[in-house]
């Protein structure tokens, strides 16, 4: 089916006839679909749209599979393209694909409570992906890759935020991620199959950050492959004043060595992995560890040096 029309009347006389022509289609009356000229609105049999609205412009398309549960927001614009696989539900839902972007959700994903925004970005969700309670934000060319079963759900109020500006995200199926992603500045990031990441995890790629399977990442860990900022004052001190108030907001990479975390590492609670790092398969992190540009080989395990007394009461 395919609706194509440029103005008011034309909109509402083409939904009209939509419904009546095909029974299966159920759209809420509180659905406002504005759909320009040039650009599409697909409904296949089956589709519910239950709420929200719909902005489908410049040469845009928007497609609801099969027997599909919608609510949510779309803003399709410039030669953008979001489709909805059969089956998918889309609950409390927002989606912005602009400039050349595509928003792909295959069948039977479940997502609630989520706003996804692509800017001359690609964002592809796999079947049976579950996602709560998070924002997902690519730009500048970005591409973020959730496999089948993946499973991304923030258990706190805050949402977890995934951000890529001009970065590539890669996660294969069946990954579980409650933490923050920032991948930026042309970094790459991939994760294998049945690692989860702990909630309140950072994780920072700005280069290569490569983590294996069957990996468990504990809550609150840190693992950045950047320094995130110039070491030189000198540098610090010309961004800050030339990014005020925002803060010190980099403009190019700064240093960076890849991060490669081999399959069946155990990360534990509160640890740091730094830039540089190699950690073997099957080796362990201890609580609280910081481990920075070391290699350690498989089936180790790395925990922070013992206490030392650095002074003691003077005797009386």
């Amino acid at each position: 089916m395919r609706l194509s029309v440029h103005n008011k009347l034309g909109r509402a006389w083409a939904l009209l006839r939509l419904l009546l022509k095909h029974g299966s289609v159920r759209l809420a009356v509180c659905v406002r679909p504005l759909v320009d000229h040039g650009s599409n609105l697909h409904l296949l049999p089956r589709a519910q749209w239950e709420s929200g609205r719909a902005h489908i412009s410049g040469m845009s398309s928007l497609m609801v599979g099969c027997a599909a549960s919608v609510d949510a927001t779309f803003v399709v614009d410039g030669h953008s393209e979001v489709r909805i696989g059969d089956r998918a539900k889309l609950h409390g839902v927002t989606i912005r694909a602009t400039r050349n972007s595509v928003v792909d959700i295959e069948d039977e994903a479940d997502i609630a409570e989520v706003t996804v925004t692509a800017d001359q970005s690609v964002v592809h969700i796999g079947p049976r992906a579950l996602i709560r309670n998070a924002i997902i934000d690519a730009h500048e060319g970005s591409r973020a890759v959730f496999g089948e079963g993946d499973v991304l759900d923030c258990p706190a109020r805050d949402p977890n935020t995934i951000t890529l500006q001009a970065g590539t995200m890669e996660l294969a199926p069946t990954v579980r991620v409650q933490g923050d992603v920032l991948v930026r500045f042309g970094g790459i990031l991939t994760i294998g199959s049945y690692t989860g990441i702990g909630y309140g995890t950072k994780l920072r790629c700005e280069e290569r950050v490569q983590i294996g399977t069957h990996c468990m990442i504990s809550y609150d860990t840190l693992l950045f492959d950047t320094n995130t900022h110039s070491t030189d004052w000198v540098d610090r001190r010309r961004i800050a004043e030339a990014s005020f108030p925002r803060g010190v907001h980099e403009t190019s990479r700064p240093r960076t060595a890849p991060v490669t975390i081999g399959d069946d590492v155990w990360i534990g609670l509160g640890a740091t992995i730094l830039k540089g790092t190699v950690l073997g398969s099957r080796c362990t992190v201890g609580t609280r560890t910081t481990v920075s540009g070391i290699c350690v080989p498989e089936d180790a395990i790395v925990v922070s040096s013992e206490p030392r007394i650095l002074s003691r009461p003077c005797a009386r």
